[in-house]
């Protein structure tokens, strides 16, 4: 037996705390499939959790399953990510080919160039504490 829904189509993103902050309703998203016979979706922002998630809800993103949010096997199999991860909902533009299984990808939300220049000026500062020793 296969159980389909039949509501809207919708991408679930998870980012981490730094990216957060950057993201809001209404910003234009790209998701990148992992597959190659699927287009890249254009999309809007729909809603951000402002609280982190304690557990990944999605097995196929967990890093013991081959995605990349690390995470660590919790009691009853519950996993738990080794980092605070804030989900995302994304709604799909246009003409959405129906799936019939959970689609892995990537997205890219566009965010201003002070996210940038943030983001770029915590790596360095993440470099110099690590390589310092302090």
């Amino acid at each position: 037996m296969r159980v389909v829904s039949q509501s809207e189509p919708v991408i679930e993103a998870y980012v981490n705390e730094q990216q957060v902050a950057a993201i809001s309703p209404g910003q234009t998203v790209r998701f990148f499939p992992r597959l190659a016979d699927r287009p890249v979706l254009e999309g809007r922002v729909l809603a951000v959790d402002r609280a982190p998630q304690k557990e990944l809800q999605r097995p196929l993103l967990a890093s013991i399953y081959g995605g990349e949010v690390v995470v660590k096997q919790g009691q009853r199999g519950a996993l738990v990510a080794q980092d605070a991860i804030y989900r995302v909902m994304v709604k799909p533009l246009g003409n959405v080919q129906k799936a019939d299984a959970v689609i892995a990808g990537r997205v890219r939300i566009e965010t201003s160039f002070r996210f940038l220049a943030e983001n770029f000026a915590y790596r360095i500062i993440s470099i110099f504490i690590r390589e310092s020793g302090i």
